[in-house]
């Protein structure tokens, strides 16, 4: 049996020369082969960097029987960003084969000087949540970049919102009203949520206007725990925007940004909101959750909330109650299909045990066919929280995937990713009406629920 060496280190210390231990027996080196350097964040943020930790750790488990005084992978904390080199060089002295990269702070000359660090071991680096280029757009070959079908998991986030409340009476009168912000804009990174959310609202709307529909969206409200004999009535419930964001114009920007991603720098819009009657709020703001939370709390509003990148409810338990389900970025799936995909691609043990995750990305035509992703810009499909603290629950969950199935939503996902623009007022036309309507006719083309309109 193989068994590691006792003594580990239980973390990788800044400062400290952390060296690389091998598992008796085994080719594989533990700790160290696998190395994560943070964006300046912590490995216990339950975003992005810890993630990608656990990720990382599970590669470790998968390569080799690590139970015996295993205490994870290696990582680096840079006290800021202007020491993230530091991090690289201390994986690369360490012994790192795959280096794990959480977060857009390290693109550009950043992930050039990690690449080339990687090169000096034959090893290769995983980027979450940017492309494998250095700051001149040149391919980093021993790169893969993660990219995440944000929208998708939006899409569905916002419909099991929908869904959520009408079945638990979380709306006024006959009306749900749903309401989403931004911090700065970035057709990639923020409208790429927004997109997907506000997208559910229409085309939920459709699916009551369509015979198939109707009985998706009865069977769906059959496993939320509706009783039937109320289904007729639920789908008299009129769902829309919160009316300030009805209109999608320039001059309505504060309407649906912050221009900023700091905390405190939600509040103001989160007030607009929630006094505008929105009964569900999805923030793509970072921290500016936390202001969200704060209002509604203050306020003592009824109003729930949807998280982003992470199950976000795990980041404030004191608002636990307040969180319905998360536009997830499978970031685990994506760390373990990227070390199966690169550095391991010749280990066929881990490719087999790894083929649910790797199941999970969507390939370009060009793409399907190759052995490993070094170089390669990846897109991850959508998924959303189930479970836990969450309102959502398994049986929900499941019963949306199997109504609206991953693959349904790629053509429209296609689309905006293809249409998006990151000018400076390219959010006018990536949430605007015409790219709304157009993703929601793919969405229904690609159901086949054009043709039985009620």
């Amino acid at each position: 049996m193989k068994k590691l060496l006792s003594g580990l280190m239980a973390t990788a210390i800044v400062g400290t020369s952390a060296s690389a231990v091998a598992a008796c027996g085994s080719p594989y080196k533990a700790f160290n082969e696998i190395y994560l350097v943070t964006d300046a964040g912590k490995i216990n943020d339950k975003s992005f960097n810890e993630s990608g930790y656990n990720g990382g750790n599970e590669v470790m488990k998968r390569l080799g029987d690590v139970s015996e005084g295993y205490s994870g992978i290696g990582y680096f904390q840079p006290p800021s960003i202007t020491e993230l080199e530091t991090g690289y060089s201390n994986a690369q002295t360490a012994g790192a084969k795959t280096l794990i990269l959480p977060g857009f702070h390290h693109a550009g000359d950043h992930l050039k000087n990690a690449s080339e660090a990687m090169k000096k071991n034959d090893g290769n680096v995983i980027f979450l949540d940017g492309v494998p280029e250095d700051e001149n757009g040149n391919t980093l070959d021993n790169v893969v970049g993660f990219l995440f079908r944000s929208d998708i998991s939006a899409f569905y986030s916002g419909f099991a919102s929908i869904i959520w409340s009408i079945t638990n009476n979380n709306y006024k009168g006959q009306e749900l009203k749903l309401a989403t912000f931004g911090g700065v804009p970035n057709g990639l990174a923020v409208e790429s949520f927004m997109i997907g959310y506000l997208a559910s609202i229409d085309f939920y709307n459709q699916l009551k206007e369509n015979e198939t529909g109707v009985k998706k969206l009865t069977e769906v409200y059959k496993a939320a725990g509706m009783d039937e004999s109320k289904i007729e009535e639920a789908l008299k419930v009129n769902v829309s925007r919160v009316d300030s964001q009805k209109t999608v114009k320039s001059e309505f920007k504060s309407n649906f940004f912050t221009d900023n991603f700091n905390a405190g720098g939600g509040t103001v819009i989160s007030q607009q909101l929630v006094n505008g009657g929105a009964d569900v709020v999805m923030g793509v703001a970072g921290p500016q959750t936390g202001d969200l939370l704060s209002v509604i709390k203050n306020q003592r509003a009824n109003t729930m909330v949807v998280g982003v990148d992470t199950d976000q409810v795990n980041a404030y338990p004191g608002s636990s109650d307040k969180f319905i389900t998360s536009a997830e970025k499978d970031l685990v799936s994506a760390t373990i299909a990227g070390a199966a995909m690169t550095t391991y691609a010749d280990n066929k043990e881990l490719k087999e045990k790894s083929k649910d995750e790797i199941a999970k990305v969507i390939l370009k035509d060009d793409q399907k066919n190759l052995e490993d992703w070094k170089g390669q810009e990846i897109y991850m499909g959508g998924s959303f929280s189930k479970d836990g603290k969450n309102k959502i629950n398994s049986q929900l969950h499941d019963a949306i995937e199997k109504a609206i199935p991953n693959e349904a939503l790629i053509d429209a996902s296609t689309y905006y990713f293809d249409k998006q623009d990151s000018t400076a007022d390219g959010w006018l036309k990536n949430i605007g009406d015409d790219t709304i309507k157009e993703y929601v006719n793919l969405v229904m083309n690609s159901l086949g629920l054009t043709g039985d309109v009620i």
